[in-house]
């Protein structure tokens, strides 16, 4: 409950356009992950070219941003991920001569060191010490969930994440109904719960590609399933 404010007071919802960004990079698994190809075959450029597709989209809707500054909120396996997308970040704003875009991530997350992997065998291990491990990295990607879930405007995708395919996926989708709902009934009658402002980012699950040079967005589950992505 204490990190889950922590990280609330962090992002400022109510102030905010939150974008959600999971990146799941193995950090050095092998096995199963290697098998199906998931892994990044150049992963600087991918977060590279992903925070390009921000900085563009920030400049792009500035109506939207002037009001509510977008916030990123990483759910990543990797504190390689986390620390080059921050590097990288404030070097792609120094050369673009904006504001650095804010990146939080879940206070005290715990990461195995670079290239050992995030298996639950490693975890668990074989000494007593390391079993609390297990229950803290449970609790770690639960606050993930939430806030991928709850929180976000925006569920981004990096590459392929089945864990945005559960409860942010659903929960995203039925947002984007629910607001579309109000914004009708609001036209006919005045007791319905006004519409958010104009100017609100809209309610969208999106696809990083494989290279970070381009994303589909989608604000519906049979436009997701269909592949037809917003305009």
């Amino acid at each position: 409950q204490e990190r889950l404010q922590q990280v609330l007071h962090l992002l400022q919802p109510h102030n905010h356009t939150i974008f959600g960004l999971h990146v799941r990079h193995g950090n050095g698994e092998k096995s199963d992950f290697r098998l199906k190809h998931r892994p990044m075959d150049n992963a600087n450029q991918w977060i590279r070219q992903t925070l390009k597709l921000l900085y563009n989209h920030v400049r792009d809707h500035s109506e939207i941003f002037q009001r509510k500054p977008l916030q990123l909120f990483l759910a990543t396996d990797s504190s390689w991920v986390r620390d080059t997308l921050i590097r990288q970040s404030a070097v792609l704003a120094a050369k673009r001569g904006v504001a650095v875009l804010p990146i939080v991530t879940v206070p005290q997350q715990f990461f195995l060191q670079p290239g050992q992997g995030v298996t639950f065998n490693r975890l668990l291990g074989k000494a007593a010490k390391m079993k609390p491990l297990c229950l803290q990295v449970w609790q770690d990607m639960m606050l993930d969930l939430f806030i991928l879930s709850k929180h976000c405007h925006v569920v981004m995708a990096g590459q392929y994440s089945s864990f945005t395919q559960s409860a942010p996926l659903a929960l995203q989708f039925h947002k984007a109904v629910r607001t579309q709902q109000n914004l009708e009934a609001a036209k006919t009658n005045s007791e319905i719960e006004p519409p958010p402002h104009p100017n609100e980012h809209p309610i969208y699950v999106c696809q990083v590609g494989m290279d970070g040079d381009v994303m589909e967005c989608f604000d519906s589950l049979g436009d997701w399933l269909l592949r037809r992505p917003v305009a």
